[in-house]
C-alpha cells in the first residue's frame, strides 16, 4: 500500500505537468514582450532589465509559482536586439528551470515598416522533488531518495511586423518537441516539451501628443492541453509614468494591473487575477499575484544633449575661402575661354553658358550667406520649444530644432525626432498664413559636394514629414546650406555635433 500511494502521487502530478500547458502564464507582458516572442527583444529600441514573481491560486497547496528575470539590449541603431531570460517554475513536486539566450534581427524595408526575426536557444532542467510529496508513510524508501531530474534542449522562434504603432507577432515556443526521460526508483517517465503557437497583436492610440496613451492587445495561444486560449488586455498610461490596465483570459479570469515608472527609469508593477471560470470559487483560490521590477537604461545610453545653449556667432572664414575659390574658378574659366580659339558658334555658346552658371552660383551663395548672417545677427536662433501652439513667432525669426536628428550619413529621421516635428506641424496648422524655409546644416567633415547633398536631403526629409502630416506644400521651401554656416568649433566633436542641425526661418505672412 505504501508503494501504491507513492506511485500514485508521482504519476498524477507528473502527468498533469507534462500534459498541461507548459509555457508559463504572465499578466504584464506589456513591459516584457520578449517572453512570448523572441522577435520582440529590445522592443522599439529599448534596453531593460526586469525581475518578476508570479504566484497563481495562492491558497491551494502546491500552487504554481514562477520567478525569474530578463535583460534585453538594443544594438546597432536598433537593428539588433539581444538578451537573456531565466526563470524557475514550480508546481507541486515538479520544478523547472529554463535559461534562454535571445536574438532578434530587425529589417526596415519601407518608411515606418519593420520586420523582426527572433530566435532563442537554451536548456530546461526538470526535477521531481520528493521532499514536497504528500504521502501517508514518510519512511517509504522511494521518498527517501534524492529528487530526480532531466535536462533537455529548448528553442523558440518568432516573427513580428511593425507599422508605426501597430505590432503583429507570431511565435512558436518549444519548437523542437524535445523529449527526455526522468529516471526514478519506481519507473521511467517520459517528459516532452510540447510545441505551442502564439499569435498576438497590439496598437497604441496616443492623445494630446502622447500625453495619454492606450494600447489594446490580444494574444491567442494554441497548446496541447486546450484548443485555444485567448487573452485580451487594455493598458493605458499617462505620460508613460502611471499605468493602469485590465485583462481577460478566456476560461480563466480577469487581471487588474497597475504600474508606475519613477524618474523615467525604474518600473514597479503589480497585477491581481480573479478566477471567474465555472466551478472555481474565489475564496478557495485567493486569486493570482504578479509583481515586476524593472530598470530602463535608455536615458544613460543616449548621448546627453545641451538643449539650453543658444547659438554662437558663426565663423565665416571657411565660407569666405569657398567664395574666393569660386571666384578663382571663374577667372580660370574666363582665361581658358580667352585662350581657346573660337572654332564654332556652338562651342562659344557652351563656354559662355558655363561661365554664366558659375557666376550665378557665386552670386547666389554670396547673397544667401549675407542675408542669413544679417538675419542671425539681428535675431539669434531660438529653441522651437519656446513657441506655443498659437504662435509667438515673427517674420525673420530663426528656430533651431534641437531634437531633430538623423541616422549617420543618412537623411532617415530617428524616432525621437517625431515629437519635435509634431510641434512644428501643430504650430503651422494653427498659423496657416505663415511661410517657412527649412535649412539643413552639416559639420566640416567630407567634401563640399557631399555636405551640400546631405544637408539638402535632410532639409527635404523634414519638408516631406511636415507635408505628410497636413502642412500645405506651398507654405514651405527647403535649402541645404552644407558646411558654410558653422555655429561652433569644427575642431571638436561637441562643436561638430552642434553644427549638424536643422533650422526653420519664419518668412512672410499671407494677407
Amino acid at each position: 500500500m505504501k508503494k501504491i500511494i507513492t506511485i500514485s502521487v508521482f504519476a498524477l502530478v507528473f502527468a498533469l505537468q507534462t500534459k498541461a500547458q507548459q509555457v508559463p502564464l504572465y499578466s504584464q507582458l506589456y513591459f516584457m514582450r520578449m517572453l512570448y516572442n523572441p522577435a520582440l527583444t529590445a522592443y522599439n529600441g529599448s534596453t531593460n532589465v526586469y525581475g518578476f514573481y508570479r504566484e497563481q491560486w495562492a491558497s491551494l497547496p502546491g500552487h504554481p509559482v514562477t520567478r525569474g528575470g530578463l535583460a534585453e539590449v538594443s544594438l546597432w541603431k536598433d537593428r539588433i536586439g539581444t538578451g537573456f531570460h531565466i526563470y524557475n517554475d514550480n508546481t507541486g513536486i515538479i520544478h523547472r528551470v529554463n535559461a534562454q539566450l535571445y536574438y532578434a534581427q530587425k529589417v526596415r524595408f519601407a518608411k515606418d515598416h519593420q520586420i523582426s526575426l527572433g530566435l532563442s536557444l537554451g536548456i530546461i532542467n526538470t526535477r521531481i522533488d520528493f521532499d514536497n510529496a504528500v504521502a501517508n508513510d514518510l519512511d517509504d524508501v522511494h521518498l527517501l531518495g534524492a529528487g530526480k531530474s532531466a535536462t533537455t534542449f529548448d528553442m523558440n522562434i518568432g516573427l513580428a511586423y511593425q507599422w508605426k504603432k501597430l505590432t503583429i507577432g507570431f511565435s512558436v515556443p518549444q519548437v523542437t518537441n524535445t523529449a527526455t526521460r526522468v529516471d526514478n526508483q519506481i519507473r521511467d517517465s517520459k517528459y516532452s516539451l510540447k510545441r505551442h503557437y502564439i499569435i498576438g497583436a497590439s496598437y497604441e492610440i496616443s492623445v494630446k501628443q502622447e500625453k495619454f496613451n492606450i494600447e489594446p492587445s490580444v494574444l491567442v495561444k494554441l497548446g496541447p492541453s486546450k484548443p485555444v486560449q485567448v487573452d485580451v488586455n487594455i493598458m493605458a498610461n499617462y505620460k508613460r509614468m502611471v499605468y493602469l490596465g485590465v485583462g481577460y483570459r478566456l476560461d480563466y479570469g480577469v487581471d487588474v494591473m497597475a504600474a508606475v515608472r519613477i524618474s523615467n527609469a525604474v518600473t514597479i508593477g503589480y497585477s491581481y487575477g480573479v478566477p471567474i471560470q465555472k466551478g472555481v470559487e474565489f475564496g478557495v483560490t485567493k486569486g493570482t499575484h504578479e509583481v515586476i521590477f524593472g530598470i530602463n537604461f535608455d536615458r544613460w545610453i543616449k548621448k546627453k544633449k545641451d538643449e539650453d545653449k543658444f547659438a554662437k556667432k558663426e565663423d565665416l572664414d571657411s565660407l569666405a575661402a569657398k567664395l574666393q575659390q569660386l571666384k578663382n574658378d571663374v577667372d580660370t574659366t574666363k582665361a581658358k575661354v580667352d585662350s581657346v580659339e573660337q572654332k564654332n558658334n556652338e562651342k562659344n555658346i557652351e563656354q559662355d553658358g558655363k561661365i554664366k552658371d558659375l557666376n550665378d552660383r557665386v552670386d547666389n551663395i554670396e547673397k544667401q550667406v549675407t542675408d542669413f548672417k544679417k538675419a542671425m545677427e539681428a535675431n539669434p536662433p531660438k529653441n522651437f520649444n519656446s513657441v506655443d501652439e498659437n504662435g509667438n513667432a515673427s517674420s525673420g525669426d530663426i528656430f533651431r530644432l534641437k531634437n531633430v536628428n538623423f541616422e549617420t550619413n543618412s537623411s532617415f529621421l530617428t524616432p525621437e525626432s517625431n515629437s519635435e516635428l509634431d510641434k512644428v506641424v501643430v504650430f503651422l496648422k494653427n498659423n496657416p498664413k505663415t511661410h517657412i524655409r527649412i535649412l539643413g546644416h552639416t559639420d566640416i567633415k567630407a567634401s563640399d559636394e557631399y555636405n551640400d547633398w546631405l544637408s539638402n536631403s535632410r532639409a527635404k526629409r523634414v519638408y516631406e514629414y511636415l507635408k505628410d502630416h497636413g502642412v500645405a506644400a506651398n507654405k514651405m521651401t527647403f535649402l541645404g546650406m552644407g558646411k558654410r554656416v558653422p555655429i561652433a568649433d569644427n575642431n571638436t566633436e561637441e562643436g561638430r555635433a552642434t553644427n549638424r542641425r536643422v533650422e526653420i526661418e519664419i518668412g512672410k505672412q499671407d494677407k
